[in-house]
């Protein structure tokens, strides 16, 4: 799961508005509009990802203490 924010009216979207996409095991949207969109804001800033749990990810490590 990825969620993006719009920078621009796009798909009948409102600037300002977040969606939350579907993504591949590998983190890649499956959605081939919004794949698109991605790419694209590279140069016109159009979307950006405001949570991608793909990436965070956080590791629990636990230590005993010795005496």
């Amino acid at each position: 799961m990825i969620t993006l924010k719009l920078n621009a009216a796009l798909n009948g979207l409102k600037v300002g508005e977040q969606i939350t996409l579907e993504t591949d095991k590998d983190g890649v949207i499956i959605d081939n509009f919004w794949f698109r969109r991605l790419q694209d804001s590279e140069r016109d800033n159009c979307v950006e990802i405001v949570n991608n749990k793909q990436l965070v990810k956080v590791e629990k490590t636990t230590t005993k203490g010795t005496k």
